[in-house]
């Protein structure tokens, strides 16, 4: 019996096509790279205190400012107040420890030591405005969101339609132009027709109905994996860019953190490229984020003393969060059935922006504790590894077309005659076309 993976095997996996397709897709999300991570330059907080009235301004010299200025310990470091300063110049002593102090009216003094300009200094989110400071990162990642759909439908303009699911839709004749289009473009000479079999042709296989996005939660098994996905998605992102964009946070250079993150990029990828075609989805997505979350937790363990143990334990957290995040794309895809395939995996998408707009308020608390973002980040990865051992097993199956033959969340409670295993689900499948092609007879 002949079904669409046998029908198109004549096609190749790696033609001219396929390279094509692959090409500008990875051109399509080249921006997002820089544009995302480039906030841990451009919102940078470099070291500030409160502006002296224009009568004192350039009057008095470095050593004259703790006659200006309360001091207060950071991280260990007696360092110039950032909010307040005294209301009047100190007379003497005692007076210099009793003075009323106010915030900074006439603004503040930004250190140009590393950074000329960021848009914490060009818009003082400092101090009482600590919160426009998150809000702008989030309003950010909404434009890397934006920027993101129209790249994508530039894209989408040179990639034709799925031939799958215009045949899961009945329209055969349009995926049998597209499949001969795929064939001249990787130099295949294939005369007739391709989709010949009655199982294929016949519309009865065919769900008529029009899908949308409440197909989603309609079904119970498609609603589990929906709201499933959803918060591992929204999980993954917020800890990914809350771990990218808290570099600026950690100790030692900016610039060789972000190296060193963007390294631990390249090791993710690998990693991601090779659990994919050696081990099951779930396992490897679960167990990747059980580490990473462990790891982040494990952070809080280490002494101030070795801030590069603490850099270390973060980067390879961050690689098994990298490493899981290329994965889920994957597994999310494997999950839903091709009538809301595509639906599923943007409402995940979707999903996962909302982590990504939570992330600098994330990753605003490392300016008052350093740990305290890992500890949030490793606490919710742990639980999106656990929820993920929920998902069924998706590797060496065939993608489930319906809806009726997607496979079953793991749930504890779940009859176990309603669990199959994929073969069981492809023999299935295919006595249903045999079951169709007889009625049709």
């Amino acid at each position: 019996m002949q079904d669409y993976d046998e029908a198109i095997a004549f096609l190749g996996d790696w033609g001219a096509f396929q390279k094509t397709v692959f090409f500008l897709l990875s051109v399509s999300v080249i921006p997002n790279g820089y544009v995302g991570l480039s906030m841990v330059f451009l919102a940078d907080t470099p070291q500030h205190h409160c502006r002296l009235p224009d009568s004192l301004n350039g009057t008095t010299g470095e050593a004259n400012l703790s006659s200006l200025l309360p001091v207060e310990e950071v991280d260990g470091e007696m360092i110039y107040s950032r909010c307040r300063r005294y209301k009047t110049p100190a007379t003497d002593a005692l007076n210099a420890t009793t003075r009323e102090t106010e915030p900074c009216v006439d603004g503040w003094e930004y250190s140009t030591d590393r950074y000329i300009s960021t848009i914490v200094t060009q818009w003082d989110l400092v101090c009482d405005s600590n919160w426009k400071g998150p809000l702008c990162t989030s309003m950010f990642f909404i434009g890397v969101l934006c920027g993101s759909f129209l790249s994508g439908q530039l894209s989408d303009r040179f990639i034709p339609e799925s031939p799958r699911w215009l045949l899961v839709q009945g329209r055969v004749e349009e995926a049998e132009v597209i499949v001969k289009a795929v064939a001249k473009r990787n130099g295949i000479t294939h005369v007739g027709v391709i989709f010949n079999n009655e199982d294929l042709l016949n519309p009865a296989k065919n769900e008529k109905r029009t899908h949308n996005y409440l197909d989603l939660v309609r079904s119970s098994n498609i609603r589990n994996i929906t709201v499933l996905c959803s918060f591992i998605w929204m999980i993954l992102t917020m800890s990914y860019f809350g771990l990218s964009l808290n570099t600026s946070n950690m100790n030692g250079d900016p610039y060789i953190n972000c190296f060193i993150s963007a390294t631990s990029e390249i090791a993710a990828s690998t990693a991601a490229w090779w659990l994919l075609r050696t081990s099951p989805r779930r396992i490897a997505t679960a167990s990747l984020l059980l580490l990473g979350g462990t790891l982040l937790l494990l952070t809080q363990l280490m002494p101030s003393s070795l801030p590069m143990v603490t850099m270390l334990l973060a980067m390879v957290g961050k690689c098994a969060i990298t490493t899981a995040f290329n994965i889920v794309y994957i597994y999310s895809m494997e999950l839903y059935p091709t009538v809301v395939r595509n639906m599923g995996v943007g409402a995940c998408i979707m999903a996962s922006r909302v982590g990504a707009i939570f992330s600098p308020y994330l990753t605003y608390l490392g300016t008052y504790n350093k740990v305290l973002p890992f500890m949030l980040m490793g606490f919710f990865t742990i639980v999106a590894g656990v929820v993920c051992l929920i998902l069924p097993e998706t590797r060496d199956g065939s993608l489930p077309d319906t809806v009726q033959q997607s496979q079953p969340v793991r749930w504890c409670k779940t009859n176990k005659n309603q669990i199959i295993t994929m073969a069981e689900r492809n023999e299935i499948a295919q006595k249903e076309r045999l079951t169709i092609k007889v009625d049709a007879v």
